[in-house]
């Protein structure tokens, strides 16, 4: 069995060891797929070695190194074949991240592989801001509670997850490639959601709601006012996603539909 050595993991979710990544892109200037997925997430050569360090199969390839060392076998594209298992001391076994695997508390809400792309914080806890209209852009709560012109596309609608998820790579701009499909207007001068449709809160029963409108992406007809919203897990299916509606939008066909795509 060939054990990783330094793996790194794409964006993608798939893990490489660094030198099997550095054989197989050798452009300076072509990100090509990975070899799994067939995502296009392997950057450039000179890039290989700013990917993120995949703790996780770091620790599991140091408890094989301790339990079955019979079971280890060079990679032979780049160390001979009879060269000898690495000795570890003992300081070697601490596995910091299976550790902290088990021991975190927050574990069921870290989104691994994410980076907040404003204060590029990684592997944060709480809720996802994932943009709806972007290829790859995230917010951690803090940030996306900023004004949001101070850090992004203020007409951009926004994901938020407060379950880690994986999105697939045709699902990553769903509402943007879909907009003109679901007839989404949005009033960029008002935070009131009322008109002809005038929603109603489905918890509190507030009508018109003001302020952030939260739609349930995956239910038929389901939102919520920011207030409700904060408690939603209490009452409603915390595995569903909701649309963070900043100003009043409307859709003209069933949003859940085109959200399934999203990590379908």
């Amino acid at each position: 069995m060939q054990l990783f050595t330094k793996p790194r993991e794409l964006k993608c979710g798939h893990t490489y060891c660094l030198v099997c990544l550095k054989s197989y892109q050798n452009s300076k200037s072509v990100v090509k797929e990975c070899p799994q997925c067939r995502q296009v997430t392997v950057p450039i050569s000179e890039e290989l070695d700013t990917l993120p360090s995949d703790d996780l199969a770091a620790d599991l390839v140091c408890l094989i190194h301790k339990y079955e060392p019979d079971a280890y076998e060079p990679p032979i594209t780049w160390k001979p074949r009879n060269q000898d298992v690495p000795t570890l001391n003992e300081d070697d076994y601490n596995f910091p991240y299976l550790q902290y695997e088990f021991d975190d508390p927050f574990a069921s809400t870290r989104h691994r592989s994410v980076i907040c792309d404003e204060c590029g914080v990684s592997a944060f806890t709480g809720a996802r801001f994932k943009c709806g209209m972007c290829e790859d852009y995230d917010l951690c709560e803090d940030c996306e509670a900023k004004p949001r012109e101070d850090v992004h596309n203020i007409e951009h609608i926004f994901i938020k997850m407060k379950k880690p998820r994986t999105s697939s790579a045709t699902g990553r701009r769903v509402l943007h490639e879909h907009s003109t499909l679901m007839g989404m207007t949005q009033d960029m001068d008002s935070n009131i959601h009322s008109g002809k449709d005038n929603f109603q809160c489905d918890c509190c029963h507030t009508s018109p709601i003001s302020g952030t409108r939260f739609k349930c992406g995956v239910c038929e007809n389901f939102d919520l006012c920011q207030s409700c919203e904060r408690t939603s897990q209490e009452f409603h299916n915390p595995d569903h996603i909701f649309l963070v509606l900043r100003h009043p939008v409307a859709f003209h066909t069933t949003v859940p539909q085109l959200l399934y795509q999203f990590y379908n």
